[in-house]
């Protein structure tokens, strides 16, 4: 089911750079481990995840519905070539 999210993945990235360089979240926001490498930590969730939901949405939107346009399509496609 991930795979779905692979086609907007850049916009993410790139609104998540967008965050990181206005400040929204410092090098003290994150830890890493050999376990499961880099993640936010505790402090950080607080500030990324209110960003997230206050204006990921809107930046996001034309890329998710050029994204699920296109994997509709394909779907779409192979169903019909397989028929």
């Amino acid at each position: 089911m991930l795979d779905v999210l692979e086609p907007v993945r850049p916009w993410v990235d790139q609104w998540l750079w967008l965050k990181i360089h206005n400040g929204l979240l410092t090098p003290k926001d994150f830890y890493k481990g050999k376990e499961y490498g880099c993640r936010l930590n505790q402090e950080g969730r607080g500030p990324f995840f209110s960003a997230w939901y206050d204006e990921a949405e809107s930046f996001l939107r034309a890329p998710m519905r050029d994204s699920l346009a296109l994997l509709l399509k394909t779907v779409r496609q192979y169903r019909y070539s397989v028929e």
